[in-house]
């Protein structure tokens, strides 16, 4: 399991902001950035490496142009870690809101105050502050993982379907059959609705409050 998942676990609110109550929060209180900044760096390029060492199986015994050497695997991951620090300095500069004290006694966040665990406000609602930096910096990270998924995962399933009219064996046909899945899967998870609002609040620069 990823860390974010077992130690941390971090939620977005409504405002701009970020809530954590899970054990590593409670206990690093002022350090939030750095925990935000761990767990994309934790998780976010091993998915993308995962997802190309899974094709590179996929092809093995086959022809193909898009079989890697070593060498180039190690500098795409390489790649991948550089834009992935880049949100992690984007986070690590991102502070609290000068109305972040105010901000929290909304009838809103207040019951989480009184929760515990930790709340970062960069800003009210609407109004990003510092954090809207980051945004269009993880959207350059997106725009440089995104096309790596799909690209591989496109030419897995493609080969998949190819290599699937030649079994016989029912075993192996079930195993390739949940291989198609799970790129089925990564698909649907790199074009989740999550990266349209990341660009919708980078090219939206003031929103209207809901009344």
């Amino acid at each position: 399991m990823p860390l974010s998942s077992v130690f941390v676990c971090i939620c977005s609110l409504p405002f701009a902001g970020l809530y954590c109550d899970w054990p590593l929060c409670r206990k690093l209180k002022k350090n939030m950035q750095v925990l935000i900044a761990l767990t994309i760096l934790c998780y976010t390029p091993f998915f993308v490496v995962l997802t190309m060492r899974m094709h590179q199986l996929v092809l093995q015994g086959m022809s193909s142009k898009w079989i890697l050497s070593s060498g180039t695997q190690l500098a795409t991951t390489c790649v991948l870690y550089f834009f992935e620090a880049l949100n992690v300095f984007g986070f690590l500069f991102a502070s609290n809101s000068e109305k972040a004290s105010k901000i929290v006694q909304s009838p809103e966040l207040a019951w989480m105050v009184d929760r515990g665990g930790s709340m970062m406000i960069f800003g009210d609602f609407g109004q990003p502050e510092n954090i809207k930096y980051e945004l269009m910096v993880m959207v350059v990270s997106m725009a440089s993982h995104a096309p790596i998924i799909i690209a591989f995962s496109l030419h897995s399933i493609s080969s998949l379907k190819e290599y699937r009219k030649s079994l016989i064996s029912n075993r192996t046909l079930r195993m390739t059959n949940q291989m198609l899945e799970v790129f089925h899967s990564q698909m649907l998870f790199v074009t989740n609705p999550f990266q349209f609002s990341i660009v919708f609040i980078v090219k939206t620069s003031r929103y209207r409050k809901v009344s």
